[in-house]
């Protein structure tokens, strides 16, 4: 399992539209992570990605053509992998 919790909405508002769409091209969908809004007024977005998702999160991620989207699956790669993505 790999935790995170995002506090910039820019961060919040990529894992969100990621998880959102539901079942894609690849007929994948997130089905056993968990996310959950905390703090006041839904400011932090508390998340628990299985293994088996994270690939799907990082792909979508990377798919957005987003700039934050982006840079959080680079971190993502980092912080899980040690590695910077190629």
């Amino acid at each position: 399992m790999f935790p995170m919790t995002l506090k910039t909405a820019d961060e919040c508002a990529a894992v969100t539209k990621a998880v959102e769409q539901s079942i894609d091209s690849h007929l994948e969908a997130f089905v056993k992570s968990k996310f959950e809004w905390r703090g006041e007024r839904r400011k932090y977005l508390r998340c628990e990605i299985e293994d088996d998702e994270l690939q799907l999160l990082l792909r979508r991620l990377t798919e957005s053509d987003n700039g934050p989207a982006n840079s959080l699956a680079c971190d993502i790669v980092f912080v899980e992998w040690g590695e910077e993505p190629r």
